[in-house]
């Protein structure tokens, strides 16, 4: 029998943290794709505003951003304090086309 000193979201953030990095791995580049395909399905709006809980590297905020344009707003929030600081960093994470 093993004591846990430390409480279990202490230890799920640990564990995200470690794999925070690899996320964008080509193994792992079904995220990119499932963010698009979730975009899709919002219908989301020009100058919508979205909050993507969970955004990691970003594969559903980027997408996000692109369809709301200039006029909305995208708010990514994730567990993850190892992640970027300030704007969403990635592949083809560039600004909406006016």
């Amino acid at each position: 029998m093993s004591i846990h000193t430390e409480s279990s979201s202490v230890l799920v953030e640990k564990t995200y943290d470690a794999a925070a990095e690899y996320f964008d791995n080509h193994p792992l580049s079904f995220w990119e794709r499932f963010g698009e395909r979730t975009v899709e399905r919002l219908a989301l709006s020009r100058g919508a505003i979205v909050l993507d809980v969970g955004c990691v590297t970003g594969a559903s905020a980027i997408p996000a951003a692109r369809r709301v344009g200039w006029d909305g707003h995208v708010i990514g929030i994730d567990l993850s304090g190892e992640g970027e600081t300030g704007p969403v960093q990635g592949p083809g994470a560039g600004h909406p086309q006016r």
